[in-house]
């Protein structure tokens, strides 16, 4: 019963992203499907949800609350919002697979989890392909799927938890889970979404800088630098791949054109910040998580964010050794989620479902890592 509650919420959450349901409101009824794993490990293994592991996430959502709470009180302007809700769903994944792998962990049900987020992120990347992307074009400046952003961190995030947890030792599927990632790949490229291109070209330097397999690690770079070798002498490669969806059609020499307006809104916000640095004023919006935390919560709210975020960066670079599998997967996601948070405004929390891989995954390894033993499943 909990594999089957734990799974049904995997892929519920997946589905959820699906356009059509984006649009009619089903996806909210989707994402509350964590309730149910949540409810049934309540009873399956109530000790793991009070282990002292926990007790850093719990407290971080405890004063934050009530630092947003006393604020929202005391100067009558909105504090509690999106912010709350997706730290909220975060702590609940965790807690819920933290819970989950406690107990039930093991090579074949990581195997499981491969499999039903490879296929659920390959249904979707066929749906917006179809729907959206093949009726558009690279050239135009309008993008043609609105919800890029959150589209194309789920596929990245998808790509990293397939390359580092389970690669089947058939051939036959080998090339079936390679010519799937490499067709999600290309959709991110499509979307573009440069926030997500950028985590994309972290997880491509870590292999060829960081790996500890030295043949991938050579074989990747070789790749790497004949491919932009190419697309810097092939002008029509050039225009497409740098001009089209890493310039994303703006002009270059205009850094707020560039940036999509951020530089202007930044800009917007400093004046909020001077006036109540230590506080914030209150919910507003800003592509930039950094600096809408500070702009929002102030100096004292933003830094309860970011000494957890903090303390949460030092387990997953530190403490969840060796780094194999859902280890490796846990580091690769999280610092893609950073990088994609200085160009975002809710990462690496949200928006919404958008980030539930990232701390599924934290969960797996946060029970897994006092122990010495990793499930090894590429071999």
């Amino acid at each position: 019963m909990a594999s089957f509650a734990f799974y049904l919420a995997v892929i519920s959450s997946m589905l959820s992203q699906t356009p059509a349901f984006l649009e009619s409101g089903v996806d909210q009824y989707l994402k509350l499907t964590w309730v149910l794993p949540l409810v049934v490990l309540i009873f399956d293994n109530p000790r793991a949800f009070i282990n002292r592991k926990l007790f850093f996430f719990y407290s971080f959502v405890l004063f934050f609350f009530l630092y947003c709470l006393i604020l929202q009180s005391l100067k009558d302007v909105e504090y509690m919002g999106a912010d709350l809700y997706n730290i909220a769903i975060s702590l609940m994944v965790t807690i819920v697979s933290f819970a989950y792998w406690t107990k039930h962990g093991s090579a074949t049900n990581i195997k499981f989890l491969v499999v039903f987020l490879l296929f659920s992120a390959l249904y979707l990347t066929i749906t917006v392909y179809t729907q959206f992307l093949a009726m558009s074009s690279l050239s135009e400046l309008k993008y043609a799927f609105d919800a890029k952003n959150s589209m194309g961190q789920i596929l990245l995030n998808v790509v990293i938890v397939t390359i580092t947890c389970y690669m089947p030792r058939q051939t036959i599927f080998k090339i079936l889970f390679a010519i799937g990632l490499c067709i999600m790949v290309i959709v991110i490229f499509m979307l573009k979404s440069r926030a997500t291109l950028c985590g994309f070209f972290f997880v491509v330097l870590f292999y060829i800088i960081k790996y500890n397999n030295f043949r991938i690690r050579a074989t990747i770079g070789c790749l790497t630098i004949l491919i932009v070798t190419y697309i810097l002498c092939d002008s029509a490669a050039y225009e497409v791949v740098v001009e089209q969806i890493i310039f994303g059609n703006r002009d270059a020499s205009d850094v707020n054109d560039l940036s999509s307006g951020r530089v202007y809104l930044m800009k917007q916000l400093l004046p909020g910040i001077y006036e109540s640095p230590w506080f914030g004023s209150g919910n507003k919006y800003m592509d930039c998580f950094p600096i809408i935390m500070i702009a929002q919560y102030g100096i004292i709210g933003a830094s309860i964010v970011f000494i957890f975020l903090l303390y949460v960066a030092s387990l997953i670079s530190i403490k969840f050794k060796p780094r194999l599998n859902y280890n490796l997967a846990t580091y690769l996601l999280f610092w893609a989620a950073m990088i994609n948070s200085l160009f975002e405004a809710n990462p690496p929390f949200g928006p919404g479902i958008k980030c539930f891989i990232i701390w599924m995954l934290f969960g797996i390894s946060l029970s897994k890592f006092s122990s010495y033993t990793s499930y090894i499943t590429r071999t």
